[in-house]
């Protein structure tokens, strides 16, 4: 914590659902996440619940999109 204050707020929270499924909304995170980064130089930090089943589909999402190798953390 910087300046001994609380917690910082978070920034740029992005919050989705759908009934489409998980493969399709991570296909669609990872395709909002490219077109915000286009470069590619910001890393990413992936926090989940450690459902595991999460953690799968959104990795093959990602690795489909040529993001995993950009993966910093998953939390």
């Amino acid at each position: 914590m910087r300046g001994g204050k609380g917690a910082q707020e978070v920034i740029n929270v992005q919050v989705a659902a759908g009934m489409a499924g998980k493969q399709v909304a991570f296909g669609e995170l990872a395709e909002r996440v490219k077109r915000r980064d286009p470069e590619g130089k910001k890393r990413i930090i992936i926090f989940l619940d450690r459902e595991w089943a999460l953690e799968d589909q959104l990795l093959i999402a990602f690795r489909e999109a040529g993001l995993v190798e950009r993966i910093d953390a998953i939390v």
